[in-house]
């Protein structure tokens, strides 16, 4: 299933929930942005992912004072696999990735003070890690090879953070958070040039969001 028909499931999923929801549960829809700071591993020779900026979207529905649900969307466009430890002579250049994810998420609420809504989220989903088509060379005395490649991967996704909504009126809440995402594995050239290994990507993320309620 592509990320295109998963966003179309959250989309339909997250309405049929909505309208099943008792007269006392709210629904919410939410506009994110943020950063992520990658870290990887399974992988000597890469040394990160870097970092991107991240739109996101979710919806879902407001339970009570203590628990919300939500399905979320999230695009992370400007990830850059670096590699460390070449062999000699070889040269490979940064990849560029892309990440998309679609996460069911738990929102644990302690209570309202004052506006003020604290919570911790634990999510689940899936990732794709789409790396663009990139060149590297390995440089024998006067033999030259290179090796080109693109890959896309998708995989099991999950999250935990911790946050804050506050209530700027009856209809809108500010949501400061902070969570740490695994997003899978991408699959990158290998150093020797012989074809592709795997590195697990995760991401420590900031992020900041306006929810409509209705």
């Amino acid at each position: 299933m592509t990320i295109k028909k998963l966003a179309l499931a959250v989309l339909v999923a997250t309405s049929a929930f909505a309208a099943s929801a008792d007269e006392g549960k709210m629904g919410f829809a939410q506009l994110n942005i943020g950063t992520a700071l990658s870290t990887t591993s399974g992988n000597a020779n890469i040394k990160s992912a870097g970092t991107s900026y991240f739109p996101g979207i979710e919806a879902g529905v407001n339970v009570n004072e203590y628990f919300r649900a939500g399905l979320s969307f999230s695009y992370m466009p400007k990830f850059s696999v670096k590699y460390k430890n070449l062999p000699t002579g070889v040269s490979m250049p940064n990849a560029k990735m892309t990440t998309a994810s679609i996460l069911a998420n738990a929102y644990i609420h302690a209570g309202d003070f004052s506006g003020f809504k604290p919570y911790i989220v634990l999510g689940a989903g899936v990732a794709k890690n789409k790396v663009g088509s990139y060149t590297a060379t390995k440089t024998s005395g006067s033999t030259v090879t290179k090796a080109s490649g693109s890959s896309s991967k998708t995989g099991f996704a999950y999250r935990a953070g911790l946050g804050t909504q506050y209530a700027i009126n009856g209809d809108f809440d500010l949501d400061v958070r902070y969570q740490y995402e695994d997003l899978g594995k991408a699959k990158v050239l290998n150093t020797n040039l012989t074809g592709f290994d795997t590195v697990k990507i995760r991401a420590n993320e900031f992020l900041v969001g306006i929810a409509y309620k209705f």
